[in-house]
């Protein structure tokens, strides 16, 4: 499943980012703990996230919805 938040063309709103929202739905998938990039990778938490997981957790879970 693949969509574009907030759809299709520029954003409604002046200078407003649009957003792309991946999801895999698999019977069977082997989650992958080692180094780098990919699918099936857990969520990274902890004091070393990279930039972009410390933004999207910034606030607490609230802001994830």
């Amino acid at each position: 499943l693949h969509g574009v938040i907030p759809g299709k063309g520029v954003s409604p709103v002046p200078g407003g980012r649009r957003v792309t929202m991946m999801l895999a739905l698999w019977c069977n998938i082997q989650i992958r703990d080692e180094p780098g990039a990919g699918s099936a990778r857990p969520f990274p938490l902890g004091d070393d996230q990279p930039l972009w997981a410390k933004q999207l957790t910034a606030g607490g879970p609230s802001k994830l919805h």
